[in-house]
């Protein structure tokens, strides 16, 4: 757009480029919105600054587009006297309405007038005040000023909407990941014109930016600690984040000195009902959902959308269907040191356990949910991890009954892997007296970690003890999932017989309920045992049948697992094609479901296809970052499977350590596993074409 000219550059941030722009269009394509309003977080001194550019801008626009002198904008707010405001003496209500009409009158005369008010300050709705010298003038008086004229317009910068039914608001996220780092680095430079940082300095600024929510405030006065300490060391300081971020220029004012003022500034101005929920919200590790909202902290929709407006809390992706709302980490650091002041900061840390320890899917319903709940109900635990953590660190310290639930829940997220998630268990097993189903749940939990990590007498051990209780509590989808958990754990210590007869009685006792669901959960292993045997025909026949039925009852676990197993044998059948179509489905729904230990799992599998294929170069490629990613989790390929596995993934691993194939191994083991899964999606595409 050619209006845009003067502010692209790379001083301007990229969202203060984007607002712009849209103050170039033309006036009446405002429609009947007479208020812009940009609004961010208050304090913020780059916001400040950023808008009065944006602004001065659209006043240049108005000037060079539409033929409005400059001295016919009206500007008011805490740098009105360096643009040249159209009226002179104190902004006084008085003041602002009769330049206004005056305006008005011209503008109902045909002209096109526009109004630049940067800031407002305190009050909500209509008793917004406006944040001009001498503040008296309220939101519902701008609003009817506006309104007595059609053609009168307002661009306003602000902490909160002001709430009028001509208003459009476009809300100032911080600033994106390159933006902050250049911000970063040119205020580091500032004080300390020789920074270069080095590699390890780079990852260092990385998580600082990242640490300090890439706030423009936060990151100056991040890098204004360089003339001191090494970007490594700030970033380990920065775990009390409110403490180091001072020291801002003194010809500043006082709320933009320190992120804490900054903070406490947009904290100071609002209503009691809105401090007491913002402090209750900050028990709340990494966002809450609006049901755990009402609750927990007995929120109200009315003032959770206040907190949001004023940009003390903000709205976040979520996986599921529902609404996610988060504090930025620095905002809730100081919410945080309210609550805990509060005398019921006890009682809430409580019922914010309490709240997840019963509204958590248990593991044994997982395979049991109906059709997208497991992958809803697998991306509600990668959303919750912090809050997990963050209850069950409450439930360790207060001895609470509900530490092994909370264990038992915290290692299912799929950030927490093997060796954390089994010994935060152990050790809740250990010191906890509650017994019951909430101890069998735990040990069926450490049992499938043992079996993981290759140590098949503690998964024995583990899960025969659960086994013990559900046989005698009557559950049938328990005890099918504990039988079934066992057979495993037994086949992999080496054990076949013991195991096919522990899924007998598994399948006996899921005929007996009659339920198809459970029918699937107890026939996942029924492909093994020809397999084992080297009967692959028979293998892949139980296999597709097993498939067909979970598919049925929507076990979309099972469906998966099923589909990774029938691929590996249709590649021993030598049929290639029909392996990458299972693979590359299986690759699909691991990505859509961000499902990691699954997409290692398939990454793996689906390289030795690729070879098999021919594509040796992509083959290794894959296959080195699901193994970096499989070490990292500590998770061991061993068990009866692993010869299986060695005749599966043999041309692979030759090929990894051949130095032909250097870069590709190299390449691979830098990659995330989305960017592997997604090189890998490409070059199915590519091969599947030779196999149609």
């Amino acid at each position: 757009m050619s209006g845009t000219r003067g502010i692209t550059g790379g001083a301007w941030p990229r969202w203060v480029r984007h607002l712009a722009a849209l103050a170039l269009f033309p006036l009446p394509a405002f429609g009947q919105t007479h208020v812009v309003i940009v609004s961010g977080l208050g304090g913020d001194k780059k916001y400040t600054e950023s808008f009065a550019k944006l602004a001065s801008t659209f006043a240049e626009s108005a000037n060079k587009r539409f033929g409005i002198p400059e001295s016919e904008v009206l500007w008011f707010g805490e740098d009105a006297t360096s643009k040249k405001p159209y009226f002179k003496g104190q902004s006084t209500k008085a003041n602002v309405e009769r330049a206004i009409t005056q305006l008005a009158s011209r503008a109902a005369a045909g002209e096109q007038v526009i109004v630049v008010l940067i800031g407002h300050g305190s009050g909500e709705g209509d008793d917004t005040k406006i944040s001009i010298p001498g503040p008296d003038l309220t939101a519902r008086d701008f609003s009817a000023l506006l309104g007595r004229c059609e053609p009168l317009r307002a661009l306003t910068t602000s902490r909160a909407p002001l709430r009028v039914v001509v208003e459009q608001e476009y809300p100032v996220s911080p600033l994106d990941d390159n933006d902050a780092l250049a911000l970063f680095r040119e205020r580091a430079r500032a004080v300390r014109p020789d920074f270069e940082p080095t590699a390890d300095d780079e990852e260092a600024v990385r998580e600082v930016v990242a640490r300090v929510d890439r706030l423009p405030l936060a990151l100056e006065l991040a890098a204004a600690r360089v003339k001191l300490l090494a970007p490594r060391e700030l970033a380990t300081r920065l775990d009390q984040s409110l403490a180091v971020l001072t020291g801002g220029a003194r010809d500043r004012p006082s709320r933009q000195q320190t992120l804490r003022a900054a903070i406490e500034w947009s904290y100071d101005l609002l209503d009691e009902a809105e401090r007491h929920l913002f402090e209750r919200l900050a028990v709340f590790a990494g966002g809450w959902s609006l049901a755990a909202a009402e609750t927990v902290c007995d929120a109200s929709l009315d003032l959770l959308g206040s907190l949001v407006d004023k940009s003390l809390v903000v709205q976040v992706e979520d996986l599921t269907a529902e609404t996610r709302l988060a504090m930025l980490e620095t905002i809730r650091e100081f919410a945080l040191e309210k609550l805990r002041e509060r005398p019921d900061y006890g009682a809430l840390r409580r019922r914010h356990a309490q709240y997840f320890a019963e509204s958590m899917p248990d593991a044994m319903s997982l395979r049991f949910q109906e059709r997208g709940g497991w992958s809803n109900a697998y991306a509600r635990f990668k959303a919750e991890t912090e809050n997990l953590r963050t209850a069950l660190a409450w439930a360790v310290e207060t001895e609470s009954e509900r530490e092994l639930t909370l264990a038992t829940l915290y290692q299912l997220s799929p950030h927490v892997g093997p060796t954390e998630g089994r010994q935060v268990l152990r050790e809740s097993l250990a010191h906890s007296k509650v017994g019951g189903v909430d101890r069998a749940r735990a040990l069926l939990a450490v049992g499938g970690l043992a079996r993981m990590q290759g140590d098949f007498r503690d998964a024995q051990a583990a899960s025969e003890e659960a086994l013990e209780f559900y046989r005698a509590a009557g559950d049938a989808a328990a005890l099918i999932e504990a039988l079934r958990r066992l057979a495993l754990a037994t086949m992999d210590a080496g054990d076949i017989d013991r195991a096919k007869a522990l899924v007998d009685e598994a399948e006996s006792a899921s005929l007996g309920s009659g339920d198809p669901r459970l029918i699937a959960s107890a026939s996942t292993l029924q492909g093994a045992f020809p397999l084992l045997r080297g009967d692959l025909d028979q293998a892949r026949e139980n296999l597709e049948r097993l498939l067909a039925l979970q598919e049925q009852v929507g076990d979309e676990e099972g469906v998966s697992c099923t589909r990774g197993n029938l691929a590996r044998v249709m590649l021993l059948q030598g049929q290639t094609g029909d392996a990458l179509r299972e693979f590359e489905e299986l690759l699909r729904w691991c990505r859509e479901m961000r499902y990691q230990n699954a997409t290692t799992y398939t990454l793996s599998n689906l390289s030795a296809a690729f070879a098999a294929a021919g594509a040796t170069g992509p083959a290794v490629h894959i296959y080195a970052t699901a193994e970096a990613f499989r070490t990292a989790r500590g998770v061991e390929l061993t068990g009866p499977f692993l010869e299986v596995q060695q005749r599966v993934m043999g041309p692979v691993r030759e090929a990894a350590d051949d130095p032909r194939y250097r870069d590709e191994r190299v390449a691979g083991e830098s990659m995330s596993l989305d960017e592997a899964a997604d090189y890998a999606l490409t070059v199915v595409e590519r091969l599947r074409a030779e196999y149609v």
